[in-house]
């Protein structure tokens, strides 16, 4: 039989330094601001992560909740630094979070409420326990493949809200790169060959070498906007859309959330009571 090590330690802070552990951390009290934890395995805080980055293997769990700094909205982030961050292969349970980042390969459990904050999972997100009072999502973005539950989302002033499902997070984050690098090179190109028709135009105005220099360098921009161009192909057709993945709201559902389910979306534009959103023939609809 195979133990994996067990490191305790009573909180995290300039006195101990940041911890990177081969194997698993429990934290009596708190990890705060500024500290960097890691291990190979699963990761227990007794306390609060204030604007940390807490990153496991395996699990997370933090029973006093994760709190910084930042503001996640509309799927921007402000100040990345300023946010509580936690990364886990595994699944991620805390008490409650607010300007968060959290990314979890397994489930997101969030026991009360998740406001202004960055949620992103490989599976599923739940917000408040099933016939809970509480369990409120708030401003930020949800991101999960197969169910976003929570028992209020957004507010009564309005507060943008978007939640995503149906599509894995992950490989929507790797076609937002491939989109952006291919936005830059087009740029790039686009300059470039402004320069080069203008040469073409006028001899003599370029001297040979740095012409043949950046016509190589034309040629090379056209190699890599074709290898982006594939990539973005193959990335559209991994993305399938899971028919099953829904949102379901216990109680409010609130003017100014986004629901969105693949790349289809819909703004709710009245306050809703009890309703699930899924993706049906004309788009989505919900009950």
């Amino acid at each position: 039989m195979i133990v994996d090590p067990v490191f305790k330690v009573k909180r995290v802070d300039l006195s101990t330094g940041n911890l990177h552990f081969k194997g698993s951390l429990e934290i009596e009290g708190d990890v705060l601001e500024g500290m960097e934890v890691s291990a190979t395995h699963d990761i227990n805080v007794g306390g609060i992560v204030e604007a940390a980055i807490v990153t496991a293997g395996g699990n997370i769990v933090v029973s006093g909740g994760v709190i910084g700094h930042g503001k996640g909205a509309q799927g921007k982030v402000e100040n990345r630094k300023e946010m509580a961050q936690l990364e886990a292969g595994g699944t991620v349970w805390v008490q409650f979070a607010e300007n968060a980042l959290i990314n979890a390969g397994g489930e997101i459990v969030v026991k009360e409420l998740s406001m202004q904050s960055e949620l992103t999972s490989g599976s599923s997100i739940t917000v408040g326990e099933k016939g809970a009072r509480k369990g409120h999502l708030i401003g930020g973005v949800c991101r999960a493949v197969s169910l976003v539950h929570a028992v209020v989302v957004g507010s009564h002033a309005g507060v943008p809200t978007v939640i995503e499902v149906g599509v894995d997070p992950a490989l929507n984050k790797k076609l937002e790169i491939v989109l952006d690098a291919l936005a830059e090179k087009g740029r790039l190109i686009e300059e470039l060959g402004k320069t080069l028709a203008y040469v073409r135009e006028n001899p003599g105005k370029m001297e040979p070498g740095l012409l043949a220099l950046k016509e190589r360098i034309y040629a090379k921009y056209q190699g890599e906007i074709a290898e982006l161009t594939g990539e973005k192909k193959r990335l559209e057709k991994r993305m399938e859309i899971n028919a099953q993945a829904r949102v379901e709201v216990e109680r409010d559902a609130f003017l100014g959330t986004q629901i969105r389910i693949g790349s289809t979306a819909l703004m709710i534009e009245e306050d809703l009571t009890n309703p699930t959103f899924a993706l049906g023939e004309q788009g989505i609809i919900y009950s």
